[in-house]
């Protein structure tokens, strides 16, 4: 990699890394005194308005992924003018999407008094807070949409420390003002009045850091003429998310439809720790996309393949650690930090940690299949869509959560068998047999690591009944697990080498033969 594209990798990991682990802790607490305060049903409540909104908000998905992979040679050749017709493309896109969600919105809301016959909660306060949520939507695509220019260009750290810096005095006022006047309107305007915030202060930097950037919505035809690989791309792009959506998204919402819309939140706890522990780790090595763009964009297929490989092995390691720490550390957690009450099974809590493994073992490939604009397989999209959903409409009216979970793995299943075939086939051009051969011994090695330290686990028969007995529990049978991951991955995996050479310390330790 060029020297800048790691210097801000390196800055994008830093800054996000920071945030991310201030926001699990801040989350965490927020989400006891929310629980304690609001009560169950309005926060299974906000989850699932939030994923009508986001059923919704699936018009624009595409847009903006096809014109970042359409940023990365205009922005490392310096060609200013392409960039400006760019945004100013998906500006015109956006608002578009914009009037679609609104009025979609408008019109879903009419049918609340249907959807939510049996809660207890008014429908004043139902309308109220989707309407809210439905405005800072609209503020991303009608005014924020610029900000795609900072995620191009590997300044994800501006982003990053703005949004979350609001974030967390958000949470903060929150958890303060809720706490004194358990007012659930309260808690609504602030989440309103502190998207027009992030906005506010996210334009003005964009102004400062791209003075030359100049938006034309009313070229937005013409430039669709002018640019008609983005159309078909976000096309392409849109068949993908949607089915990402279906599978990654929708949980919740099958979640209200076949269980109830208490057990949203009590599922929610689960995917709050989970989503919230992932993303402190995508936080940093998520800060390599665009640098992956901008790598294949120069065309080294050694370096390419040895990055590859160095990436994939991260996220191993950390899927591996993730999912070690979830199967023995989760539900005490809960236990500990909300009460028995909200523990929810272990065939559930099985099933989240090998959804979540299969997930996180196909960032590395998805990220190179964007950077290669890998999107023409529309196909396999309909084929995992129609995994997921088949299977969950079958099983999740008899096994509820456990179903929807089975049917994500399902398509996550198919995601592992094709996604990494095209890559290997249409990007990288080597036989995909290279793949399953380090995948397998990679994953070899996290399998023996796991069993090895479960045995030692139920032999010494841990009982977790305090924080401090967590803590202890959790920092060192997690330690040892990844102690044995590591040398495991290191003597017969692939890439954990060349991984290991990007720090310092361990460049020593190779260096004098150790």
């Amino acid at each position: 990699m060029g020297e800048s594209r790691v210097k801000k990798s390196i800055l994008n990991a830093k800054v996000n890394g920071i945030f991310y682990f201030l926001t699990l802790a801040v989350s965490f607490v927020s989400r006891k005194v929310f629980l304690a305060n609001l009560g169950d049903e309005f926060i299974g409540l906000t989850g699932t308005l939030n994923n009508f909104l986001s059923f919704l908000s699936l018009s624009e998905m595409g847009i903006g992924t096809a014109i970042a992979f359409n940023l990365y040679s205009p922005l490392q050749q310096g060609n200013r003018e392409k960039v400006s017709e760019l945004i100013s493309l998906i500006g015109y896109f956006f608002q578009k999407v914009g009037i679609f969600v609104g009025v979609s919105a408008l019109g879903l809301s009419f049918f609340f008094p249907l959807i939510f016959a049996d809660t207890q909660l008014p429908y004043l306060l139902i309308f109220v807070t989707f309407y809210s949520q439905v405005c800072s939507a609209l503020i991303t695509y009608l005014i924020n949409y610029r900000q795609i220019v900072l995620a191009a260009d590997q300044r994800n750290y501006v982003v990053a420390g703005y949004t979350q810096s609001l974030f967390l005095l958000k949470i903060l006022v929150q958890m303060i003002l809720v706490y004194i006047y358990q007012n659930l309107y309260v808690w609504v305007l602030l989440e309103f009045l502190f998207s027009w915030l992030a906005c506010i202060a996210l334009n003005w930097r964009i102004n400062v850091n791209y003075p030359w950037l100049h938006v034309d919505l009313k070229r937005g035809k013409e430039l669709m003429k002018r640019y008609p690989e983005v159309l078909r791309s976000s096309k392409q792009v849109f068949a993908h998310s949607l089915k990402d959506f279906a599978v990654n998204r929708c949980d919740q919402l099958l979640v209200f439809l076949y269980v109830s819309l208490d057990m949203v939140a009590h599922y929610g706890n689960y995917l709050l720790i989970i989503t919230k522990s992932v993303g402190a780790f995508n936080a940093i090595s998520g800060s390599m996309g665009a640098s992956i763009g901008h790598l294949v964009a120069e065309g080294d297929h050694r370096k390419i393949m040895k990055v590859f490989w160095e990436l994939m092995t991260m996220q191993l390691l950390i899927a591996g650690m993730l999912s070690f720490g979830f199967s023995f550390f989760i539900s005490p957690f809960i236990g500990l930090w909300l009460g028995e009450r909200y523990i929810l099974s272990t065939t559930i809590l099985a099933l989240l940690v090998v959804s979540n493994f299969l997930a996180k073992s196909l960032e590395t490939i998805k990220s190179f299949n964007h950077a290669y604009g890998h999107y023409a397989d529309v196909w396999s999209v309909w084929i995992e869509g129609g995994l997921f959903l088949g299977v969950t409409l079958c099983l999740a009216p008899f096994w509820g959560i456990a179903g929807v979970l089975i049917g994500r793995i399902s398509s996550l299943v198919f995601d592992l068998l094709w996604k990494p075939y095209y890559l290997f086939s249409a990007g990288l051009r080597v036989p995909t047999h290279i793949f399953w051969s380090g995948f397998l011994r990679n994953v070899s090695a996290f399998l023996v690591s796991f069993f090895l330290v479960y045995l030692l686990y139920c032999q010494l028969d841990i009982q977790i009944t305090s924080w401090g007995s967590w803590i202890f529990n959790a920092v060192s049978f997690t330690g040892c697990f990844v102690t044995f991951y590591l040398l495991a991955l290191l003597a017969w995996g692939w890439g954990a080498k060349d991984l290991l050479l990007r720090i310092p310390v361990f460049r020593n330790i190779f260096r004098k033969g150790l």
